[in-house]
């Protein structure tokens, strides 16, 4: 619940916020689960998951979603 609070700037306020990603664990590594099907594995994750899937910001989740957000940050930056 904590961690939720933090994510929605409830608790603390960051300029940039917060944003969740699952990586692929040991596990996956093992039986040598590809990127590809660690971000299928973190989507689910998110949509399947309470309290993550009461958040309705979807933005917030998953490495698509982060890897937009910073590539968007960049642009400003370099303008």
């Amino acid at each position: 619940e904590e961690v939720l609070e933090l994510l929605m700037g409830n608790k603390m306020k960051f300029a940039l916020g917060f944003h969740m990603v699952r990586g692929r664990g040991q596990a996956a590594l093992d039986r040598k689960e590809s990127i590809v099907e660690g971000i299928e594995s973190e989507a689910i994750f998110f949509r399947e998951t309470s309290p993550w899937k009461e958040v309705e910001d979807r933005i917030l989740f998953g490495t698509p979603n982060l890897r937009k957000k910073l590539g968007d940050l960049q642009m400003e930056m370099i303008r």
